[in-house]
This record gives structure tokens, sequence and C-alpha cells, in this order.
């Protein structure tokens, strides 16, 4: 399976999870990110990375997440 890339747009320290941003084609397409799925280092909104994705119960699900650059401090 092929890695998408994203930016992370929004993360919630306090619940350990966020949503990253992908521009595919033109359209924004939104991918929910827990913690857990994380491999190394600590998200945080402005994050690039790149990631692989699942469809969970509620919509897209971002897995094997690699934080590729920082963003906002």
């Amino acid at each position: 399976m092929s890695k998408l890339t994203g930016k992370i747009s929004k993360w919630i320290d306090a619940k350990n999870y966020g949503f990253i941003h992908e521009n595919r084609d033109g359209l924004l397409v939104v991918h929910f990110c827990h913690r857990k799925h994380v491999i190394d280092g600590a998200p945080k909104e402005g994050d690039t990375v790149r990631f692989t994705s699942t469809q969970g119960e509620k919509g897209l699900v971002a897995n094997n997440v690699e934080i590729v650059t920082g963003g906002a401090a």
C-alpha cells in the first residue's frame, strides 16, 4: 500500500487524536488520526505527515503515520 501525504490540521493532546488533511486531486480529504497510529514523535498542528489510510466505521483512518517535517511550534 502506498503512502499518502498530508498535514495535521488539528491535534488535541488531551485526547491523543487529531485530523490530517490530504489534498487529493484538488479535493480536501480528512483522515482521523489517533496517537497510537503515529510511528515516532509527538504530532502537532502543521506537521507534514506520510501515512496509509483505511476505512473506519465513521470515515477514513490514518495508520502508520510518520512525521516528515515539523509545523507550528
